[in-house]
């Protein structure tokens, strides 16, 4: 039994000598640097000019190898990035040493200095860390015969610090620096490795440096084509502001030319999105299709960090809550979101958006929302006066400048909308875009306890002098809420029918404003005038005549029967042009101007007396000059800051008035007697009037 102990024991020693021996002389007899002709008559072959400045020297520690001193790399197409590096080590299998073919199985670079210029030596530059990686854990070295025995590589690890990546393409360039990457059990049979990669990016494009880290256990499939990673996380830190962190599985098959991302997650701040999607046709034309999730949180705080003002909205706690959710699918030509929901603060959307991005470009988008009260989201530098105009019609001009001439729709639905105090309730709105012209189909809502409703035709919308052809229409608008909502200065209440046809030419709101040409028709019902007495106007001056004294104990304002008329917009002016009306006994037409651009009205009244009293609870009127007579009013007065009324009856009528009631005496008086007929011929000389109005 002790002999054959003996016996192995001495076979073993004898190994350790052989080994040992072995070793010796490597290290001690056979120099590194003797392999420089081979490695750089091996690149040349392959068209890579390879300078090796430094030294290579073999290494004990922390693996056998060989070490590379400063080191350049060209190749003479230009295939491969220019690449030199301060210092590499590879670790050496020994046995391939000792057969004469050295077998890399761990690369370590320091101090490398890599400059890109095109996509395909990026390409080949990402790819280098595992283009040395063994296909399978049982590879091993090929066996040649000596002499001419090519060196085998099949790395398993990869270290790389202190090195730097320059892109050189068009515009600055833009550097990875401090970049570090390491890997170990790299092996391309589809089971998971370490990888972790790290460095500072810099780009004269971007507002600040980042910091970009990405560790995940990747498996690189090399037979089936397919990279994959279930916990890949991403790092993106901008210099002074908060990190981006990002966590996602990836799963990319070559074959199928197919990328697909899940379980994405990607947060900063109090902001988080999540999303799912797939890439397809990669090689070729990519289509993505996915979901998209964005949380509603506050996104002021991240906003206020980057940099990113915002207005300074009326309501303090405006923009404090923004969320998205919609299945989406793109492609460089088309684009789809699907079930989209859109939180603003208390708001909701929903709807889907479909576009062709190629030209000629194509829209189509529906949307709901629920409630909005624009009023939170005023800045100071706001026109009050064009708020609600502007709200209406802010839908169309993301279209039109989208589509650029293009084709399009747009149906969009509002529960309720409030722009300058004006609530709008059930808004829609139906609108297509035809090359430069766009059609209004329907613009319609309930406001005012009543209802809106308007259709136009814009014409030449991306031109310099668009025109506009349209039609509105009102039903049962409450003048109290109008005055109380809109004009607190107006003193006519009442519900107001309205049809108005017209058109407008222009670029702007002003031209739009001082081309303006329409006509329209209009009805009040029940309407009440406040402030100003018509009956008690007339009456007045049928105290005058009749020398009666005035009545005091009158209503203020005036209970008008129903109101009807027509008018003329021409330009900021509203010219009346007929409008009928009455009180009691007294028929009222009337006309005039109404100048908004001036603040200002003219308008007459008049008014023709059917019977002796202006009504039951009115005036006697005596004098048979007022009954059955035209007595015109005239009212004039401003609607501006400085608000005025008055209206008092025609100053000519008054002095007709007056001269009858002269003559009438001395007729009364003298009779037809010379002396009268002398009197009164006198006086209507005085007053300049020849004609007898007997």
């Amino acid at each position: 039994m002790r002999k054959p102990f003996r016996i192995a024991i001495g076979l073993l020693l004898v190994l350790v000598l052989l080994v040992a021996g072995g070793a010796a002389y490597v290290l001690l007899v056979l120099d590194p640097n003797a392999l420089k002709p081979r490695i750089v008559d091996l690149a040349g072959k392959q068209g890579i000019g390879l300078e090796i400045q430094g030294d290579l020297a073999w290494q004990l520690f922390p693996s056998p190898g060989i070490q590379i001193g400063r080191t350049r790399v060209r190749a003479t197409d230009h295939r491969i990035p220019e690449l030199s590096f301060e210092r590499a080590a590879l670790s050496l299998d020994w046995r391939g040493l000792l057969h004469g073919t050295p077998k890399i199985s761990a690369l370590s670079v320091q101090g490398a200095d890599i400059k890109i210029a095109t996509a395909t030596q990026a390409a080949v530059a990402a790819a280098a860390p595992l283009a040395a990686a063994a296909i399978s854990s049982d590879t091993t070295p090929a066996t040649t015969d000596a002499g001419k025995a090519p060196t085998t590589i099949a790395i398993s690890a990869v270290d790389i610090t202190q090195s730097r990546v320059t892109l050189t393409g068009a515009g600055a360039p833009r550097v990875l620096d401090n970049l570090d990457f390491s890997s170990r059990d790299m092996v391309l049979d589809g089971k998971p490795f370490p990888v972790r990669v790290a460095f500072d990016y810099s780009d004269p494009a971007l507002p600040m440096p980042l910091g970009v880290t990405l560790e995940a256990d990747l498996g690189v499939d090399q037979a089936a084509r397919m990279v994959a990673t279930e916990n890949a996380h991403l790092q993106v830190t901008p210099v002074g502001r908060s990190a981006i962190d990002a966590h996602f599985a990836l799963r990319f098959e070559q074959i199928r030319d197919r990328l697909a991302i899940s379980a994405l997650r990607i947060s900063s701040g109090a902001l988080s999105a999540e999303s799912d999607f797939v890439v397809t046709e990669l090689g070729t034309l990519p289509a993505v299709r996915g979901q998209l999730r964005v949380p509603p949180a506050d996104p002021r705080p991240l906003l206020a960090e980057w940099g990113v003002p915002l207005p300074q909205f009326s309501a303090p706690d405006a923009l404090a809550r923004v969320g998205l959710d919609t299945r989406f699918a793109a492609t460089a030509e088309d684009l789809v979101l699907d079930e989209l929901k859109l939180a603003i603060d208390a708001t909701e959307i929903q709807g889907a958006i479909e576009a062709r991005l190629a030209a000629p470009r194509e829209l189509k988008a529906t949307l709901h929302g629920t409630r909005l009260d624009l009023d939170r989201y005023r800045t100071p530098t706001k026109d009050g006066a064009a708020t609600a105009g502007a709200a209406l019609l802010a839908p169309l001009a993301g279209p039109i400048a989208f589509l650029q001439g293009g084709n399009g729709t747009l149906d969009l639905d509002w529960d309720e909308l409030t722009v300058d105090k004006l609530r709008l309730e059930a808004l829609r709105l139906r609108v297509a875009f035809a090359g430069d012209d766009v059609q209004i189909h329907d613009l319609s809502t309930r406001t005012l306890g009543g209802t809106a409703a308007a259709s136009a035709q814009l014409h030449g919308v991306t031109g310099q002098t668009p025109a506009a052809t349209f039609k509105q229409r009102l039903t049962g608008i409450s003048l109290a809420q109008v005055r109380q909502t809109l004009a607190p200065k107006l003193d006519l209440t009442g519900r107001l029918d309205l049809s108005l046809q017209g058109s407008a030419r222009g670029g702007t709101s002003a031209e739009l404003d001082r081309t303006l040409d329409a006509r329209g028709s209009f009805g009040i019902s029940a309407p009440h005038l406040d402030g100003v007495n018509i009956e008690r106007a007339f009456c007045d001056l049928a105290a005058l005549v009749d020398k009666a004294d005035k009545r005091k104990d009158w209503p203020k304002g005036t209970a008008f029967k129903d109101i009807a008329g027509e008018f003329h917009l021409a330009g900021p002016r509203l010219v009346l042009e007929r409008m009928i009306t009455g009180v009691g006994n007294l028929a009222l037409r009337g006309e005039g101007t109404i100048d908004r651009g001036a603040q200002h009205y003219d308008i007459i009244a008049t008014a023709r007396l059917g019977g002796e009293r202006t009504s039951p609870e009115g005036c006697l009127v005596s004098s048979a000059h007022l009954r059955e007579r035209d007595i015109p009013l005239r009212c004039q007065g401003s609607f501006g800051k400085d608000a005025v009324t008055q209206c008092a009856p025609d100053g000519e009528l008054v002095k007709q008035l007056a001269q009858d009631r002269v003559l009438q005496e001395l007729r009364d008086k003298h009779g037809d007697s010379k002396k009268g007929k002398a009197v009164e011929g006198l006086l209507r000389g005085l007053l300049g009037d020849k004609k007898d109005r007997n």
